[in-house]
């Protein structure tokens, strides 16, 4: 069956994603955990002020099936937050030139975030439990990833890098700062399986700082003292089932405040 959003070559979308602005898609549940083979709950090829928030994703994780929550190929910059992804081949599966990302939950993904591609990508708050692989950015068109105030639980490999050593660009840069990571054996681990930092299989990591780049290559390490939750940051509300009065002029209903 023909795919309506992709070109005759079946590789380009047929629109141009780094256009697609000002898209919203907030408290929705995406249950694909019925479809046989591959399915995508969401495809987010998008651009400037566009979100994701509030989202459920129930995936299938049957041998055979191939399922992603998202899956984004092509854009430029946006923003999601508080999604939560249950299952699946993939939970998200991420390229874009660049975004910002906080308080993303995946449990039981096989993957939890395969970075196909990007300039630069920010995460904050991210919590991955029961995967195989954490955040996949081996791939050699990966710019590089920020990662901050995040915890991997019971995760085989927190992350793989494609990075070389002696790699003098600033491609598939890391920096890490005040993550956890509870029962992972490799925090770090390259493309071809060597391990690049270690952790505990039967304990927690707490890391302060990390960076993996073209001039340095660091780590410090802290106690549980240190690490920082994040609850001191909020998602901004919304006004569902409001009128305009409320969104201009809040101070008029004590509920909308």
């Amino acid at each position: 069956m023909e795919d309506m959003f992709l070109t005759r070559t079946e590789t380009e979308l047929n629109f141009q994603a780094t256009n697609v602005f000002y898209r919203q898609v907030r408290n929705m549940v995406f249950d694909t955990t019925n479809v046989r083979g591959t399915a995508t709950g969401i495809h987010w090829p998008s651009s400037q002020a566009t979100l994701i928030q509030n989202c459920v994703f129930r995936l299938s994780s049957r041998p055979g099936d191939t399922h992603a929550g998202i899956f984004m190929e092509e854009g430029s910059c946006g923003m999601m937050a508080d999604l939560v992804f249950h299952g699946g081949k993939y939970g998200a599966r991420f390229g874009n030139q660049q975004y910002t990302m906080r308080n993303l939950t995946f449990y039981g993904s096989d993957t939890a975030i395969d970075q196909i591609w990007n300039w630069g990508w920010t995460y904050k708050s991210l919590k991955i439990v029961g995967s195989r692989v954490g955040i996949n950015m081996s791939s050699s068109d990966v710019g590089s990833i920020t990662l901050l105030d995040s915890s991997f639980v019971n995760v085989t490999q927190a992350l793989i890098s494609g990075r070389h050593p002696g790699n003098t660009t600033g491609l598939g840069s890391l920096v890490i700062q005040n993550v956890a990571y509870t029962n992972v054996p490799t925090v770090l681990q390259a493309a071809d399986g060597t391990p690049l930092l270690l952790g505990a299989a039967d304990g927690t990591v707490y890391d302060t700082g990390y960076a993996r780049a073209s001039s340095f290559d660091s780590m410090s390490h802290a106690s549980a003292d240190f690490f920082l939750t994040g609850q001191h940051v909020r998602s901004q509300w919304s006004l569902p089932r409001r009128g305009a009065r409320a969104c201009l002029l809040p101070a008029a209903d004590p509920e909308a405040r």
